[in-house]
């Protein structure tokens, strides 16, 4: 259900970066690593602030194995 209403959310705003992190989140949780990056990566575009955005990108590296990514989005947050 909570993706529905986050692309529901994204039809009327889809310039929130916050709604975008929050659905790759749930796709994460749902199994689709691949969509889970880009709607982080999304967000960030959107927003480069959006720290948890770049932690869980870092996450997301780590658990692919792409460790020199995720030493990136660690200079990232800092």
């Amino acid at each position: 259900g909570a993706e529905f209403y986050l692309r529901k959310a994204l039809e009327a705003r889809p310039a929130d970066a916050q709604s975008w992190f929050h659905l790759g989140f749930v796709r994460g949780k749902r199994g689709r690593a691949g969509e889970r990056q880009q709607a982080y990566e999304k967000a960030l575009l959107l927003n480069p602030d959006l720290v948890e955005a770049h932690f869980n990108l870092g996450v997301v590296s780590v658990m692919g194995g792409r460790l020199d990514a995720a030493r990136e989005r660690l200079a990232d947050l800092y």
